[in-house]
């Protein structure tokens, strides 16, 4: 399958806010719009490479990128880590997938989430920091309103270890 390319910018607060590939352009300009692009995308495709090649997947990913002083664009965080993307085992997504896009494909589901509320079991075993934030929804927290997380269980900082 051909990798989705979705931009955003940092948000004053919150989450990062998707912008169309024309709002980049008017934002940096085309020419540098375009590196960014075909940049991230030449990352991605190496990260899905070096990870297949551990019996991994690479689902979805971020990079940070910025410009020096000249106008010249670099990457300004990590590349493929678990802080930044997703991860599975090509046995996991060969097991699950088939059954998530057979369920979704009943139009029984509005998303995938509303899918995995129903059906836990479906949910994809993943190597990334999405098992704190689900560990840490599961034991009530709310980020909207709590001023400080739960502290995870020693069974759970060791699942966390495993997987980041």
């Amino acid at each position: 399958d051909t990798p989705i390319f979705t931009p955003t910018t940092k948000a004053e607060v919150g989450h990062d806010e998707n912008m169309t590939m024309a709002e980049v352009e008017a934002l940096v300009g085309k020419d540098l719009a375009a590196q960014a692009k075909e940049a991230a995308m030449k990352l991605y495709h190496r990260g899905c490479e070096l990870m297949r090649q551990r019996g991994l997947i690479l689902l979805d990913t971020k990079y940070e990128f910025g410009t020096d002083a000249q106008g010249k664009l670099h990457v300004i965080d990590e590349v493929n880590t678990p802080d930044s993307s997703r991860l599975c085992t090509v046995e996991e997504w060969e097991t699950k997938y088939p059954k998530i896009a057979a369920e979704m494909a009943t139009g029984k589901y509005k998303n995938v989430s509303d899918l995995l509320k129903e059906q836990p079991a479906l949910k994809m075993k993943e190597f990334s920091k999405q098992y704190v934030r689900d560990a840490l929804l599961e034991m009530g927290f709310d980020p909207t309103k709590d001023k400080s997380a739960p502290k995870l269980s020693d069974d759970q900082l060791v699942e966390c270890s495993y997987r980041y």
